[in-house]
C-alpha cells in the first residue's frame, strides 16, 4: 500500500510474574527494496476478562488507515493463554500504526472454532458465529464507530463443510452469505442476502436489542519497538 508492505504476525511475551502475553507484531517493509521501515508489538492493557488478542486480519483502507480483528485472549492453567471462540475484537489503527479505536465482543452463545469476518469500504465490518451442535448462524454487523448495528439469526440447511462458507458485507450493509454442503454425492452450494431492512419480528431474526446475546467493551494497547528473530542460515538467495 503506497509503496509499503504490512504484515501481521501473533507473537507470545513472558510478562510480570511468568504470565505469558499474547499480541500481535505489525511490521512496515519497504517494497522497492524489503528494507525494514517499523515493528510494533501492540499489548492488550488487560482488564478482568482480556488478557490478550490473537489476531486474523489486517485490513487497509484507502484513506491510509487500518483495521485489525481476531479473537481475545483469556487465562488458563499453567500461566498460559488462549483464543476464546465466542469472542471477537475490532481494533482501528491510523495511517501510522497508532490506535484510533478498539472494542471486544463478547456472546453467551457457543460457537465453534471457525473465524468469519469481512469489512466494507465505510469501515463497518461484519462477524458470523457458527453456533456448535446447530444449523443456526448469527451474522453481527457494527457501524464505522464499532456500535452494535445490527444482527440476525438465519438457518441453513446442512452444516456445510469445514471452511466451504463465506461472507461479504456490501457497502449498502448487506451480508451475502454462501456456503456448500453434500447431499446425495453431489456438492451444494446456497446462497442467501440479508438485507437490513428486514424487521426485529421476521421469522428467524432478533433486532438490535441484544445486550443479553452480545456486549461490547473498549479496550486499551501497549506499543513498543519489536525485534524479529534474525536467521542468517537456511536462506533462500535469489
Amino acid at each position: 500500500k503506497n509503496g509499503f508492505v504490512y504484515f501481521a504476525s501473533n507473537t507470545v511475551k513472558n510478562g510480570p510474574s511468568g504470565n505469558n502475553i499474547s499480541g500481535t507484531a505489525i511490521t512496515q517493509l519497504n517494497d522497492a527494496n524489503g528494507s525494514l521501515i517499523k515493528s510494533t508489538l501492540y499489548s492488550i492493557v488487560p482488564d478482568t476478562y482480556a488478557k490478550g488478542f490473537v489476531s486474523h486480519y489486517l485490513y487497509p483502507f484507502k484513506d491510509g488507515t487500518f483495521s485489525l480483528t481476531g479473537y481475545i485472549a483469556v487465562p488458563v492453567p499453567n500461566n498460559q493463554i488462549v483464543s476464546d471462540m465466542s469472542s471477537r475484537f475490532n481494533l482501528q489503527l491510523d495511517a501510522n500504526l497508532n490506535q484510533l479505536m478498539a472494542y471486544y465482543y463478547t456472546t453467551n452463545i457457543t460457537p465453534d472454532n471457525s473465524f468469519q469476518f469481512d469489512m466494507n469500504t465505510q469501515k463497518e465490518s461484519v462477524f458470523q458465529y457458527n453456533k456448535q451442535s446447530s444449523l443456526e448462524k448469527y451474522f453481527v454487523s457494527f457501524n464505522s464507530n464499532q456500535q452494535l448495528l445490527r444482527s440476525r439469526k438465519f438457518s441453513v440447511t446442512t452444516n456445510p463443510f469445514t471452511g466451504a462458507s463465506g461472507i461479504n458485507l456490501d457497502d449498502k450493509q448487506n451480508v451475502h452469505f454462501v456456503y456448500s454442503y453434500s447431499l446425495n454425492g453431489q456438492t451444494i452450494t446456497e446462497y442467501a442476502r440479508l438485507s437490513d431492512l428486514a424487521p426485529a419480528n421476521t421469522l428467524q431474526c432478533f433486532g438490535i436489542d441484544t445486550a443479553s446475546i452480545f456486549q461490547c467493551f473498549p479496550f486499551n494497547l501497549t506499543l513498543e519497538p519489536y525485534t524479529w528473530p534474525f536467521m542468517d542460515s537456511n536462506l533462500v538467495n535469489c
